[in-house]
């Protein structure tokens, strides 16, 4: 099978990722990915890192949660806004406050 043919549409989707699009999701990933009704946390925790897998894109968003999972639990709130500011994502942020 020709390269070109599979690479093409693979750059067309990154392309189109949009990291303040991501970072928003990022930011309300609990409640959009139905997170919030699930009690136990190791639960919560695992749906919400499989729909953000999902659905974000963007390689600046994927980087971002890379250094996030080896930050510190006192320092990913504060990590994960400056990444957000960085690339113009300027809302409120409900998982940077989350513990």
């Amino acid at each position: 099978m020709n390269r070109t043919r599979l690479v093409l549409p693979l750059l067309a989707l990154l392309a189109c990722a949009n990291p303040v699009e991501d970072f928003e999701n990022i930011c309300h990933a609990e409640t959009r990915s139905g997170a919030d009704s699930i009690a136990d946390p190791a639960q919560r925790a695992m749906h919400i890192a499989q729909w953000v897998d999902a659905n974000v894109r963007s390689s600046d968003a994927k980087e971002a949660m890379a250094a996030l999972a080896h930050a510190s639990p006192e320092s990913r709130g504060e990590l994960l806004r400056a990444a957000a500011r960085e690339v113009g994502y300027t809302g409120d942020c409900p998982m940077a406050d989350a513990r």
